[in-house]
């Protein structure tokens, strides 16, 4: 039985860490994103660009930019023209995803 379809999160989640008592916190989830299954981070630029792995429909590239307390809020969404996206990569000014059930890649501009 194939992975994709049965992930079951509910998006991005955002945790603290408490280095004094070592707890974790869970502090933030997105919506409106189905299994994000690979995540880049820009951290330079504040900026949280996911995938969602998908067999059945060509998956998004969505991005995020980082708030103040570490909420996300979506800034573009865009097709990856591919099945089962996946192993996403910032280059230059663009990101590049893969997609393995398709198998293609795709080149986004992504700008700092």
């Amino acid at each position: 039985e194939d992975h994709v379809p049965n992930g079951c999160g509910k998006g991005i989640y955002a945790y603290t860490l408490n280095s004094e008592t070592g707890e974790i916190e869970q502090t933030y989830v997105t919506n409106g994103i189905t299994n994000p299954t690979y995540i880049h981070f820009d951290a330079e630029a504040g900026i949280v660009c996911a995938v969602e792995e998908t067999y059945d429909t060509q998956g998004e590239i969505i991005s995020y930019s980082v708030n103040d307390g570490g909420s996300l809020s979506e800034t573009s969404r865009q097709s990856t023209l591919g099945f089962a996206s996946c192993h996403i990569e910032s280059c230059g000014d663009s990101i590049i995803v893969s997609s393995y059930a398709s198998g293609s890649v795709a080149s986004f501009a992504h700008s700092k």
